[in-house]
């Protein structure tokens, strides 16, 4: 978790004084993480780009469909384009390999 910490703790708190960045306790049963994600959303405000981060394990495919289902938008993971590229041998692949592997 150090590396994911490492990496993402930094851009969130570029972000954060812009007041775009909104934090939501997933640490706790998931309905009341999707009831924080809707109210987080603003559901009757449309959104042009929202991103879940959260370290692995912490719940960002089981909230992303909610997401994807509340807004009507699309869902790009970049963990799934990244392991297919890694699965198919691509040169973005081979280089995602040597970091995900770390």
């Amino acid at each position: 978790l150090d590396g994911y910490f490492g990496e993402t703790v930094p851009i969130l708190d570029h972000y954060s004084p812009g007041g775009v960045v909104r934090r939501i306790n997933a640490n706790q049963h998931m309905d009341l993480v999707w009831a924080e994600t809707r109210k987080s959303l603003g559901l009757e405000t449309k959104r042009k780009v929202t991103m879940l981060f959260g370290a692995p394990g912490a719940g960002k495919g089981t909230q992303a469909p909610r997401v994807v289902e509340a807004l009507g938008t699309p869902q790009l993971s970049t963990g799934d384009m990244l392991r297919a590229a890694v699965a198919a041998g691509t040169e973005v692949g081979k280089r995602a390999k040597e970091v995900m592997g770390s």
